[in-house]
């Protein structure tokens, strides 16, 4: 049976029938529940799709996952932020100063969200000894 979830086989598994513990873990790679399998003394993990987890590589797996995540989450705050002070720009340009300084709070605040999160990236970055790749900017292009 096992073999026919590694290949893939959804029909293999009927409803109900599970290939271990339900775990409180998503899959990395589909999103889908995670369970627990007991192989003697060893743990692993694995979805209804057939995808494998031993601890060690969940645990690395969803470290990628998040740095992933947040890389993309300071993008996307970073962008925000720089709209926010171009429109504000263009709407002090025009003399709308109440509106051009709601935008400029807002580029303020994202700011410094961005700086959290970059901060935390960096952080983490040292703490696994990857120091000397701090000048990288690892963000997936978007």
């Amino acid at each position: 049976m096992e073999n026919q979830y590694s290949a893939r086989d959804l029909n293999a598994m009927e409803p109900g029938q599970h290939p271990g513990t339900l775990s409180p873990y998503s899959c990395p790679e589909c999103g889908g529940v995670l369970w627990e399998v007991q192989d003697g003394e060893l743990v692993r993990f694995q979805c209804r799709v057939g995808h494998r987890w031993t601890v060690d590589a969940l645990l690395a797996q969803q470290s990628n996952t998040l740095d992933d995540a947040l890389w993309t989450a300071l993008r996307a705050i970073e962008e925000n932020a720089a709209l926010s002070r171009q429109i504000a720009a263009r709407h002090r340009s025009r003399g709308v100063d109440s509106v051009a300084q709601r935008l400029d709070e807002q580029a303020k605040a994202a700011q410094g969200r961005a700086d959290l999160i970059q901060n935390a990236l960096l952080e983490h970055r040292r703490a696994r000894g990857d120091a000397d790749r701090e000048t990288e900017d690892p963000r997936p292009a978007s």
